[in-house]
């Protein structure tokens, strides 16, 4: 459920400037949380998973490097103790756990209308009502850059969506790009879903990511609420147990070389811990059951070099 990558960063190479002239990046993600905020014998929930980023932050803190979390979407449906509060109680949960950034997910949409009411009754009730109000209440940005409003044509301008944001993490930009699976809305109620369609990933990234590099970003992330499977996790490198065949990996295969860094997926509940194309691609199933690991030691990004993947329970 946990996937952390970290990073030896050379910062301000170039003239003077207050940050360390290196640091280290962990960059933690999660996917499909669907609303697992309680421990239970077989998953961690968010209160173990905040434990294990608080250790992150604290060992970062001791030597001054920076900690970014990041989460695939399908957030909140799921639970009792979710779904009562139309996710509301996670949004609370992520608030304080200090995540950067969001990808949406199908099941975002889930609860229609602000209200009791699980799809529009009347004309006036917003189909994605619920979502706005988590969006508002969230202290991070929900990134939908491939989310299209049909009677625009461009990205969904709601409160609090955007299709990417760029960070600056002790002067090293970071740029975060937030995508959606082709066939997303095709996994949601369509009464909720009404005058949105999917873009295409590949090129939604690709003019996104490039837009990042050239407002200054050293580092490209793509959160995506898109899987696919691997079963070995011995080599990183060694792809012949995963489904190549699968929209992430076909997606990594698309991007132009160097462009994207790494990408966290989601949405098909597997594992993966694997280059495509030179991208690192991690995804750890659903529902805060497990803990994986990236780590890397060189310089630049697009070397980052997987060591590990731990697929501990988190109990």
């Amino acid at each position: 459920m946990i996937r952390i990558l970290t990073i030896f960063l050379a910062a301000c190479l170039l003239g003077s400037c207050a940050a360390p002239s290196s640091f280290i990046l962990s960059l933690i993600g999660t996917n499909d949380v669907h609303g697992e905020l309680i421990q239970k014998p077989d998953r961690g929930g968010l209160v173990i998973v905040s434990g294990y980023v608080n250790a992150v932050r604290k060992a970062r803190e001791n030597d001054g490097g920076a900690v970014l979390l990041i989460d695939a979407g399908d957030m909140w449906q799921g639970t009792l103790e979710s779904n009562l509060t139309e996710g509301e109680s996670i949004v609370a949960a992520y608030n304080a756990m200090g995540y950067t950034a969001a990808a949406v997910g199908n099941h975002e949409f889930d609860f229609g209308p602000a209200g009791p009411a699980p799809i529009p009754n009347s004309d006036t009730d917003d189909p994605r009502g619920a979502l706005k109000q988590r969006a508002s209440e969230a202290s991070f940005p929900f990134l939908a850059a491939n989310l299209i409003d049909q009677s625009t044509g461009e990205p969904v301008a709601w409160d609090n969506f955007q299709p990417s944001v760029l960070v600056n993490v002790k002067n090293v930009k970071i740029g975060i790009v937030g995508v959606m699976s082709r066939g997303a809305l095709t996994h949601a109620i369509a009464a909720n879903t009404t005058g949105l369609i999917v873009a295409p990933l590949a090129e939604t990234i690709e003019r996104e990511a490039q837009a990042l590099r050239d407002a200054g970003a050293t580092i490209v992330i793509v959160t995506a609420h898109a899987g696919g499977k691997c079963v070995d996790f011995n080599d990183p490198f060694d792809t012949s147990s995963c489904d190549l065949g699968k929209e992430i990996f076909r997606l990594a295969e698309a991007l132009p070389g160097g462009l994207v860094d790494h990408i966290f997926a989601g949405h098909e509940h597997d594992g993966i811990a694997h280059f495509v194309n030179g991208i690192s691609i991690t995804t750890s199933y659903s529902r805060t059951q497990a803990l994986k690991g990236l780590t890397s030691n060189r310089i630049p990004p697009s070397l980052l070099s997987p060591i590990k993947q731990l697929n501990s329970r988190l109990q």
